[in-house]
């Protein structure tokens, strides 16, 4: 038996429990149901690593940007639970991840009449043959149905796992995702030699949890380049991440695109924040002074190949410059390498996987990649067809410019947005303040950089 909506949404992460709220405030009215996969709303629970923040003002948090009145704003999440002025009293620049972590649950938590936790899609389907009568059917592998006029994919982007270690099927080798999960177990089991691939925050912070909660754990941190590079945070740098942006961004062409990502790569990717650095950097020099130095710092190294042997993985490396080969054996992989964009590329992907047995319904680019629309949303591939509504939520980084997907910078202009499409999709108005009511590209915000 189906449950019927006008709004399904899969995923209940920040991207969608910014449209939640977003909504509740400006459409009320609107029949919506949330699926996520996860048992509780838990927002990158695998990194609740100690004292690591969130990167971002904490007034960049799921409503504020877009009604500060709102009750739903990170600074209202501390006067109702009693921490306001021992939060004021901190003097920190950026909030605890725990913390941030804690006002997503908190917020989330308001809307548990409307969302299905431990409800993992199976299949998405049209239903209905003409226009006004189509809908979507999105079915669970727990045996759950929901029919709905709208559908609303914020399912977060695909772990990138880099070629060498995609086929080797072992526990021991896993992303940055399941990293809280698995390694205290990893190391209980007697694991001592761990592998980290990549340089990017993430792996700053992992490297120095592995130092400091687990003395006998001896990391290999495997690095393309000489060394950890520190975040682009310059304020006119960050600049490029306000809203004003994400027209100039959507608008240019695919060259003036990969230009614009190539200057801003390191506001995000491959590079951390001066703490963490300094953290990490006084960690080896202790380790120096104490004879005993845990860490290896493989720089300048090409991972060619990985395999395994028995419960151990062995590494093959290449350097950069003077060609010598490293070979090595590990306990396991921890893999801070990111995630997939749309593109044509090998690290990328041409549509989310679970809208790949819908693909022959929907307009792509000439390079075959998933076209989305300036609203988020996706049309159908016969210019004359129709389409039931289909949006992407916290996707389109690709198409919409580095603030987009992976960040607070704009999640809740962008609710906004998708309110505004997803009313007009229904024949109502929703009550948007006129800051809010514009595009992402006409509304002022100071930018983040923390997975949404």
């Amino acid at each position: 038996m189906s449950n019927e909506y006008d709004v399904i949404g899969i995923g209940f992460g920040p991207g969608n429990l910014a449209l939640a709220i977003a909504m509740e405030e400006v459409l009320p009215g609107v029949k919506a149901r949330f699926v996520e996969a996860k048992p509780a709303p838990d927002w990158q629970d695998g990194m609740m690593i100690h004292r690591a923040n969130i990167q971002h003002h904490p007034a960049i948090d799921l409503v504020t940007p877009r009604n500060p009145r709102s009750r739903y704003t990170f600074i209202n999440y501390l006067f109702e639970n009693g921490l306001l002025f021992k939060h004021f009293n901190l003097g920190l620049e950026y909030p605890l991840r725990k913390d941030y972590a804690r006002y997503i649950r908190w917020a989330a938590s308001q809307f548990d009449s409307i969302v299905d936790y431990r409800q993992r899609v199976r299949e998405i389907s049209l239903i209905g043959s003409t226009p006004g009568s189509q809908g979507y059917l999105v079915t669970t592998e727990e045996g759950a149905s929901y029919r709905g006029r709208i559908l609303v994919l914020a399912t977060g982007r695909t772990p990138y796992i880099p070629a060498p270690f995609e086929a080797l099927g072992s526990d021991r080798v896993f992303h940055l995702n399941h990293y809280g999960h698995r390694i205290a177990r990893l190391v209980e089991r007697g694991a001592t030699q761990i592998a980290v691939i990549g340089a990017s925050q993430s792996a700053v912070e992992i490297l120095l949890d592995l130092c400091h909660r687990f003395p006998s754990v001896e990391p290999v941190s495997y690095l393309r380049h000489f060394g950890f590079r520190l975040k682009d945070t310059s304020p006119f740098m960050e600049a490029s991440v306000h809203p004003e942006h994400v027209a100039a961004f959507y608008e240019a062409s695919s060259e003036d695109k990969e230009r614009i990502n190539d200057d801003l790569r390191y506001l995000n990717y491959s590079a951390a924040d001066m703490d963490v650095l300094k953290d990490l950097y006084l960690t080896l020099y202790e380790h120096e002074i104490d004879a005993r130095q845990r860490v290896t710092l493989l720089n300048n190294h090409v991972i060619q190949g990985a395999s395994r042997e028995g419960d151990r993985l062995r590494i093959t490396a290449e350097g950069r410059y003077r060609r010598d080969r490293d070979e090595r054996m590990v306990d396991a992989v921890i893999l801070a390498t990111g995630f997939r964009d749309f593109g044509p590329g090998p690290h990328q992907e041409r549509l989310p996987p679970l809208l790949a047995p819908l693909e022959r319904h929907f307009q792509l680019d000439a390079r075959g990649v998933l076209h989305v629309n300036f609203d988020y949303s996706v049309s159908p591939r016969d210019p004359g067809g129709s389409l039931p509504p289909l949006f992407l939520n916290g996707l389109c980084e690709a198409s919409h410019g580095i603030s987009d997907a992976g960040s607070f910078s704009l999640l809740s202009l962008r609710s906004a947005k998708l309110a505004e499409s997803i009313g007009r999709a229904l024949g109502q108005r929703p009550n948007l303040p006129r800051s809010a009511a514009v595009s992402p590209g006409g509304a002022s915000a100071q930018g983040g950089r923390d997975h949404a």
